[in-house]
C-alpha cells in the first residue's frame, strides 16, 4: 500500500471535499490533502465546521506531530477554506448553493448535490479562495 502518510491520487483532480460528519475516521486525512497543496473548498453543516477543527487538531497532536507552528499552520489553512452548511444549503457571494450531507447511512455515508449547481459553485469558490 505503500507510505500512509501519501496521497496516493492526483490531488488536482480534487475539486471540493463534502464532510458528512466530523468522526476522526472520516476526517483524519484532511491535514494530508492539504499539505498535499489542496485548496479547494471544504464543506460540511454548520456543526461539523464548529468541530472540524479541535478534530483535526487532535488528529494531528495524536497522529503526526505536537509542533504548535505546523498544528496552526493547518488549522489556519483548514478556516480559510471550510465553509458551513445552513438548512441545507450555503451562501456564496450572496447566491444561494444547495448541499446536502449525512451522517451514516446503511451504506456507509451520503452526500448529495445538484450537479451543474455544485460545479458552478466550486468553480466560484475556488477563485474566491484564490484571491
Amino acid at each position: 500500500m505503500g507510505d500512509s502518510l501519501t496521497i496516493s491520487f492526483d490531488i488536482s483532480t480534487v475539486q471540493a471535499l463534502i464532510v458528512t460528519h466530523c468522526h476522526i475516521d472520516h476526517v483524519d486525512r484532511i491535514p494530508y490533502l492539504l499539505a498535499a497543496g489542496f485548496d479547494g473548498p471544504i464543506l460540511a453543516t454548520e456543526a461539523t465546521i464548529a468541530l472540524l477543527p479541535l478534530v483535526i487538531e487532535d488528529a494531528l497532536k495524536v497522529g503526526v506531530t505536537r509542533n504548535r507552528s505546523i498544528v496552526k499552520a493547518c488549522l489556519s489553512r483548514l478556516k480559510k477554506q471550510q465553509y458551513g452548511l445552513s438548512g441545507g444549503y450555503v451562501f456564496i457571494e450572496d447566491e444561494k448553493y444547495y448541499v446536502k450531507a449525512e451522517g451514516h447511512t446503511l451504506s456507509g455515508y451520503s452526500a448529495h448535490a445538484d450537479q451543474a449547481n455544485l460545479l458552478n459553485f466550486v468553480k466560484r469558490i475556488r477563485h474566491r479562495l484564490k484571491r
